[in-house]
C-alpha cells in the first residue's frame, strides 16, 4: 500500500481527508459490488506526489476544493468588485434530483446540472460557479421515502435582481421530496462561502419528529449523519465515473479562460 503523506501539502493530504479516504477504502473493500474493489485499489495508491484524481477520493476532493477557491477569486470575487463587492450563493434542489436509493447514476447528476444551467441561461444570470453533490435523505417520521438528493451549490457575481430571484424560485418548485428547493445567501469575505460548493464531505440527512421539548409543539428536525457504508460505496462508484469535470458546471464564464486558470493551478483540465 502506498504511504499517505499526511500534512506535507495542506491542499491535498491533510489528516482529515486522509482518514476519510482510509474509511472509504475499507467500506469499498468490504462491499460485494464488483466495481468497489477496483475503486478501492485506485484510492489506495493515491499520494500527494501521484494523486489518483478520482472524484470519489476525499484527498483529491480536498485539493479540488482549494483549487476552486482560487478559481473563485479569478472569476467571481475580482469581477464582483465592479458590483460593489457583491456576490451571492444559491442552493438549488431540483425535484428531478430526488431519486430512489437504487437509481443514483451519472445520468441523474448530469440531468440536474443541465436543469440548473438552463435556468441560469434563461434568467440571464451573472457569472456563476456550480458544484454538484448528493446527500442521502432519511425521514424517520415516515412521511418521505428514503432517497438520494442530487443538488447544486453556486457562487455568483453580484446580487440577484428581483426578477432573477423570482425566476429561480419559479423554476424549482416545492415537491413532496423537498419543501424549500431554493435557498439564497448573500456572500461576505469569509472563505466558507467559497469553499462550500466544492466540499469533499458527503452526508446522510436524517429528519425526526421532536416531541419532548416542553416549550414547543412537536416539530421536525434534520441532522447530518455519516453515510451508511452501502450509501458511501454507491455514491463513491457514481462520483468516480462522474469525475470532477462533470461535478463542476459554469455559467457566463469563458470556457477557454476557465480551463487555462485551472491548468495554471496545476489541475489537469480537458474541458466540458
Amino acid at each position: 500500500m502506498a504511504t499517505k503523506l499526511i500534512g506535507l501539502m495542506p491542499n491535498h493530504a491533510d489528516a482529515k481527508a486522509s482518514l476519510a479516504s482510509q474509511r472509504l477504502i475499507g467500506q469499498l473493500r468490504r462491499s460485494e459490488i464488483g466495481a468497489a474493489a477496483q475503486l478501492a485499489d485506485s484510492l489506495d495508491v493515491c499520494t500527494t506526489l501521484r494523486p489518483c484524481r478520482s472524484a470519489a477520493c476525499p484527498m483529491c476532493g480536498a485539493e479540488f476544493q482549494d483549487v476552486m477557491v482560487a478559481i473563485n477569486g479569478q472569476f467571481i470575487r475580482i469581477p464582483a468588485r465592479s458590483a460593489r463587492n457583491r456576490a451571492h450563493a444559491v442552493t438549488i434542489v431540483p425535484s428531478t434530483g430526488c431519486v430512489k436509493p437504487e437509481d443514483l447514476s451519472v445520468e441523474a447528476f448530469v440531468k440536474v446540472g443541465d436543469e440548473i444551467t438552463t435556468a441560469l441561461i434563461r434568467l440571464d444570470y451573472p457569472p456563476t460557479l456550480i458544484g454538484l453533490e448528493a446527500s442521502f435523505n432519511e425521514d424517520a417520521t415516515g412521511k418521505v421515502e428514503p432517497h438520494w438528493c442530487i443538488h447544486g451549490h453556486t457562487n455568483s457575481v453580484d446580487w440577484p435582481t428581483t426578477k432573477q430571484e423570482n425566476g429561480i424560485r419559479a423554476a424549482f418548485l416545492a415537491s413532496p421530496w423537498i419543501k424549500y428547493p431554493v435557498h439564497i445567501d448573500l456572500l461576505d469575505d469569509r472563505i466558507e462561502g467559497r469553499r462550500y460548493p466544492f466540499k469533499p464531505e458527503r452526508f446522510r440527512r436524517v429528519t425526526q419528529l421532536i416531541t419532548d421539548n416542553p416549550g414547543r409543539r412537536p416539530y421536525r428536525d434534520t441532522k447530518q449523519r455519516a453515510l451508511r457504508p452501502w450509501q458511501a460505496v454507491s455514491l463513491a462508484i457514481v462520483e468516480h465515473e462522474l469525475g470532477f469535470e462533470r461535478r463542476l458546471r459554469i455559467h457566463g464564464i469563458d470556457e477557454k479562460a476557465f480551463g487555462e486558470g485551472l491548468r495554471g493551478l496545476d489541475w489537469p483540465w480537458g474541458g466540458f
